[in-house]
């Protein structure tokens, strides 16, 4: 039986730590306790950020007009794991992670991953 994360919603502009997940329809986005960072089409992972067994990781967004923005990381208490960039359109230098209802995850305006 599968644990059932915490959802915040479909998107968020901080950090997503262990045990929570975006949730949008059948599509989950989770950041699991192992460190593993996952998006599910219901019990199917469909993409994965391969960092599992590395303890107390997080996802973070950047952006809000900082150099390289906008981007989500991959974090843990001995660095930065991963960096995945997304992009912005024209005068819009704001965003977030989100999980579409299409099962795609989006950083700001650029596609990161999908189902």
């Amino acid at each position: 039986m599968l644990e059932q994360c915490r959802s915040d919603g479909t998107s968020f502009s901080d950090r997503l730590i262990p045990g929570h997940c975006l949730q949008n329809g059948s599509y989950r986005l989770e950041m699991q306790f192992d460190g593993n960072f996952v998006l599910y089409s219901g019990s199917r992972a469909c993409w994965a950020s391969g960092t599992d067994g590395t303890n107390e990781v997080y996802a973070k967004f950047s952006g809000d007009w900082k150099p390289d923005s906008p981007y989500m990381t991959l974090e843990s208490p001995v660095g930065e794991l991963r960096k995945y960039r997304g992009k912005y359109t024209g005068l819009h230098k704001t965003g977030n992670v989100s999980l579409n209802n299409k099962g795609e995850v989006w950083i700001a305006y650029g596609k990161m991953a999908g189902c």
